[in-house]
């Protein structure tokens, strides 16, 4: 299920876990709805540019270790994968598989954005972010060409979020848009899963986020424009 369009233009984002995305840019206040801080994302922003898609989140992790964060890019369709590539408690179902995968590990700081490969699978190694994570607020710039959303073509991203831990029986803790499928609530948290894929999480609700190829002149362009679409 395909819920939220947005569409922004992002001419000054600097990422360096400073908030300066606009206010426009917010695609969901998320935050207070896990047990634990450190597993809570806060507002979420997307926007773009001519050459890179910008993400920003409000994450506090207040010194906790194992803590990462996943989100999953869906832009070419009829295609895409169904499990998560680092073996978490994460399959993807429905009418729309995600293309790429980028992942972050904050205790060493180390992140990866994956490939589906029909008939292969995940391909590993593919791009190093810039991922920003010291700060209260996380952010990273992914170029578009690296998930198949180049500018000028008309392009939307289904954008997928989600907090979890180290190790294969950890699910999502904390998620962007399927709240009612995370596993930490403000009422407790479901730490662990089995292995062997019994009691996965499959998720099919996306943000859906519009490039923006439109040229910034001022700040009444189409792409401070957004639009919700059922």
């Amino acid at each position: 299920m395909l819920i939220l369009a947005f569409a922004g233009w992002a001419p000054a984002v600097i990422v360096d876990g400073v908030n300066d995305f606009a206010p426009a840019d917010l695609i969901d206040s998320d935050g207070g709805d896990t047990e634990h801080a450190p597993l809570d994302l806060g507002d979420i922003y997307v926007t773009n540019d001519a050459t890179n898609l910008y993400i920003g989140y409000g994450h506090d992790h207040d010194g906790w270790g194992a803590v990462q964060v996943g989100i999953a890019f869906g832009t070419i369709g009829g295609q895409g994968g169904d499990n998560d590539p680092w073996d978490r408690r994460i399959d993807f179902v429905g009418e729309c598989l995600p293309d790429f995968i980028a992942y972050k590990n904050i205790d060493s700081d180390y992140d990866d954005l994956v490939t589906w490969v029909p008939g292969t699978g995940w391909t590993y190694g593919v791009y190093d972010i810039n991922w920003v994570t010291g700060t209260t607020f996380d952010e990273l710039e992914i170029p578009l060409s690296m998930i198949a959303a180049e500018c000028p073509a008309f392009h939307q991203v289904f954008i997928e979020i989600w907090v979890t831990q180290d190790n294969c029986n950890k699910g999502p803790l904390d998620l962007g848009y399927d709240d009612p499928l995370q596993l930490s609530t403000t009422g407790g948290t479901v730490w662990e899963l089995n292995c062997d894929g019994s009691e996965d999480v499959d998720l099919s609700c996306y943000f859906c986020y519009t490039v923006d190829c439109v040229t910034a002149t001022d700040e009444t362009t189409w792409g401070n424009v957004k639009t919700l679409w059922r």
